[in-house]
Formats: C-alpha cells, structure tokens, sequence
C-alpha cells in the first residue's frame, strides 16, 4: 500500500513537473491532544497538535505550500477515538473545527489518506466519506516480497538504510566512495546468490517455515505474513552489514572468512531470525517449535546442528566463524555474600537476561 501511493506521488510530480509533500502520521503511536491540540485551562492558551501543525503550516503558505500537491498519510487503525474529530473534514464542509473554537479549512491541494490492514474498527460514518481502494493478500504475495528483498540486495547498499540522519556515522562513511559501493554491492550480490535457494517459491525454507508457524502456532499478535517478512529483512540486513564489514573494512582481514564460513555465518543467522521473526510474539515453547522445525527441514543441507542436542536452537548464538555458541557459555558465574541475598537491585544473570 505504501509502495503503491508513493509510485503514484511520484508520478504525478514528474507529469507535473511539481513537488509534491506527504505528509505521514502514526496516530496510534501518539495521543488525541497531540494529535489536533489541546487548550491550556489555566492559561486559556491553545497548543496545535501534529496534525494542526501540518494543516495550519500549509494554509499559511510560508514557502508556496499552497502550490504543491499535499497528501496527509495516516497510517494505522482507524480508530473512532481520534477519526470522528475528521468527519466534517472529510465531508462537504471540509472545515476541521478547533475546541478553541476556531475553524480550519482544508485547502483544495490537500488529501487526506488513511493507510490501514482492515476496516475493523472503522465506523460507516467514516467509510461512507472517503474513496476505498482494496489490495487483495494474493496482490502482492511473500514469495514477491521475498523475490523484492533479493533484488534489492543486489541492487542497494544495505547500508543505505540505517543512519540516514547521521550523515557522518561510520557506515555512511564506509559507502561514501564509489569503490566501496562497488565492492559493498559486490559482496551483497554473493550473499543474495547464497540466501536464494531459501527464498524459493516452492519448498522454500523461508515460506514453508512462515507457513508452519501461522497455520500451527498461537500468536499473541495478529500473525501477517507481511510484518513477519520486514521484521525478517530487517534482521538479515544486519547480518548482511556485519558480513561485509568483517570482509572489507575490519581489522580482521588479515583472515578473511572463508566462502563455506560465510555461508555457516549467513545461513545459521537467518535460521536464528526466521525464529524470531515469525514466533517471537509467542510463548517459548513455540519458538523451540519453530527451532526444531527448521533443523528438521534444513537436516539435508550441509548446515549442521549444535553439537548439543539436549538445548534448544534457540539457546545458541552464531560466532563470528560461523559456528554455534550455546548462550549458557556467556552467563558469568557469580558469588554473593550472605548479607546481599535480600539486596533489592540484586540481577543474577540467566541464559534469558
């Protein structure tokens, strides 16, 4: 859905030789007040909220707002709580009326989108007032995300997607030269050849383990096959970045990793972020489920298991040589006195702390 509004902003800024804003809000991530606003009862002084805010900057027109295509992007829920305050926004009148009393008007250059996963929370007052268009699950399918996910790989620096406000952190640096892009992207091509065979469309590892774990888990959240893809592609994108920068920018090139522990490192890690990525929201014993799940299914390829059978997959971590670190190696052995047992801010480290 995000994809499809930008694709056409863009467009139509290109056709229109403009430059279109949008303008995007999580309302659920804030609250009603700062939101629209509120009014200080002490002080009678009235303080916009968020959405206020982008309304009022464009209806002021400091910089030719009023000239550029506005779309007001929010993406969420639509709630009753917050959406009713829209109603007469959305209607004809299309004025948003202030509890100080003042009246907003929504210029003609402006739209305003909700971006949601379903109407279930959605009144008629607010459906029967705006334009619908439906994306269809099978419009664009995990295995076309996953298929997105390679090309890009192979296409942009993954370190392209963190640190965008830092222009001077150490991995805007280290793609800053073209001959790091070159080897960056290079390295990134190799990764995506290996992870290939796990993103197939039949008998994929990737696809039947999010199949396994919808169809036979307990979820605490609402399982979207979506959500557990970009939370999978976030978590890969940090091993691909650890990958390349033991490989090109580390002090440990005086031993680079062999190609076999590249793909143990790669391969292992993807392994331990399918877990978390599609059972991480539920109790344990389903991500151990999981776990055994893809040992069992990956048993035929040359990824071996932990020498430990009796521990979950779960219960280990992949070294910097690719191989299996069981976490019980990192919890400290500790000694307390017996006058410290009773100490309120006594932590004594576990394998889950």
């Amino acid at each position: 859905k995000t994809t499809a509004w930008r694709v056409l902003l863009t467009a139509l800024n290109r056709i229109e030789n403009s430059d279109g804003q949008a303008h995007i809000i999580d309302p659920k991530a804030i609250s009603k007040d700062d939101l629209y606003g509120y009014m200080d009862q002490n002080t009678r002084e009235w303080t916009d909220g968020l959405f206020t805010h982008i309304l009022r900057k464009i209806i002021d027109n400091v910089r030719g707002e009023l000239s550029k295509r506005q779309w007001i992007i929010f993406d969420g829920d639509v709630d009753p709580e917050w959406v009713e305050n829209l109603n007469s926004v959305l209607d004809d009148n299309k004025l948003l009326t202030l509890p100080n009393g003042e009246r907003l008007g929504l210029p003609a250059n402006v739209r305003v989108m909700f971006e949601v996963q379903d109407l279930r929370h959605a009144t008629l007052a607010t459906v029967s007032r705006t334009g619908m268009v439906w994306f269809n699950q099978e419009t664009v399918t995990s295995a076309m995300l996953l298929q997105c996910y390679l090309n890009r790989i192979r296409q942009e620096s993954v370190f392209n997607v963190i640190n965008q406000d830092d222009p001077n952190s150490k991995d805007n640096i280290i793609q800053s030269s073209e001959e790091n892009k070159t080897s960056i992207l290079e390295r990134q091509n190799h990764l995506a050849d290996l992870l290939e065979p796990y993103c197939e469309k039949e008998n994929g590892l990737i696809l039947d383990t999010l199949e396994f774990s919808e169809q036979k888990q307990v979820h605490i959240m609402d399982f979207l096959q979506s959500r557990c893809l970009q939370t999978l592609f976030s978590m890969l994108n940090h091993v691909i970045r650890t990958i390349v920068k033991r490989q090109l920018f580390s002090n440990d090139r005086a031993t680079p990793l062999t190609e076999k522990q590249i793909e143990q490192y790669l391969i292992k890690s993807l392994i331990i972020s399918m877990i978390w990525s599609f059972s991480g929201d539920g109790k344990l014993k389903y991500r151990q489920q999981l776990g055994d799940f893809i040992m069992n299914t990956i048993k035929n390829n040359n990824i071996a298991p932990p020498t430990d059978r009796s521990l979950p997959i779960i219960d280990f971590e992949v070294n910097s040589e690719g191989e299996w670190d069981s976490w019980l190696l990192k919890v400290p052995s500790i000694e307390l006195e017996g006058s410290k047992v009773d100490a309120s801010d006594l932590v004594i480290p576990t394998i889950d702390t």
